[in-house]
């Protein structure tokens, strides 16, 4: 069984994406930001499927 993303999560990397796509580059993640907040998305939805097995 998989949990579907929330309207949270989906919210989440939206805004990540947007942030991303900043045409001032100073304004812009950098891909250690990006990755970080990504992988602590990550853990938390891991964490929420490894719960429902």
């Amino acid at each position: 069984m998989h949990k579907e993303a929330t309207k949270e999560d989906i919210l989440a990397i939206a805004n990540l994406a947007m942030r991303c796509l900043r045409l001032n580059g100073k304004k812009r993640p950098t891909m250690k930001e990006v990755s970080a907040e990504l992988e602590s998305n990550f853990i938390e939805f891991r964490e929420d499927v490894l719960e429902l097995d």
